[in-house]
């Protein structure tokens, strides 16, 4: 009975920690390397590459479209931005164009087609060794803030973790304090990323009890 009890208080706790609640975004910022840095995994929900030259491009399956329809005003569409020929010719087409901003403040994009609730993994992706445009930012999402400082020349991904607590969501750039930290932004990509269900940690715990059960 005791085996019983503590199993069935730990499904409990399991359950507790699936149900959504509001969260603090996960920033993780990655370098590019190769394909392989942008992540496939999960139903894609939108993913587009920006700038001057933005052509529709697939990186390690994902595809990238051209739309920049969710850009907010201040947005410059720019090209020749970046000259490591290392990569495959469409990822350098997606780190070679970008748009920046064209002045000083703040100016972002929005996702739109969220379910309240559900898990998602947004990637920004960015490169510029052109020049220092970009390279002290504030990404903000959720009431977060992340800092992109120091990454050039290289270029960087940075992955978010988030749940949706709206139908849409404005990721907001800026420099600190609105001082010379203007953004670029090469493109994004949204995928929904589901945790792990209800059902499955049920089931994981009933097969627990089975297996110590048929022990004894």
């Amino acid at each position: 009975m005791k085996i019983t009890k503590t199993l069935f208080g730990f499904l409990v706790l399991s359950i507790g920690l699936t149900v959504p609640a509001h969260a603090v975004p996960i920033f993780l910022q990655t370098s590019i390397t190769g394909e392989i840095s942008v992540l496939n995994d999960g139903s894609l929900i939108e993913a587009n590459n920006l700038g001057a030259r933005n052509n529709p491009v697939t990186i390690n399956g994902v595809l990238f479209g051209s739309d920049e329809s969710a850009l907010s005003a201040g947005w410059t569409d720019g090209s020749g931005n970046f000259s490591n020929d290392n990569f495959n010719t469409d990822l350098e087409a997606l780190l070679d164009e970008l748009v920046y901003a064209s002045g000083f403040g703040s100016l972002g994009f929005t996702l739109d087609g969220l379910t309240i609730g559900n898990s998602y993994r947004l990637q920004l992706l960015f490169s510029n060794d052109k020049n220092s445009t970009g390279n002290d930012i504030f990404v903000s999402l959720l009431g977060s803030d992340f800092s992109l400082k120091n990454w050039q020349p290289n270029a960087v991904n940075l992955i978010v973790r988030f749940t949706a607590e709206a139908e849409t969501l404005f990721v907001g750039f800026d420099g600190p304090n609105n001082q010379p930290g203007r953004a670029v932004l090469n493109g994004y990509a949204l995928h929904e990323v589901p945790e792990p269900s209800t059902l499955a940690i049920l089931a994981l715990g009933l097969i627990g009890l089975g297996a110590r059960r048929f022990k004894k």
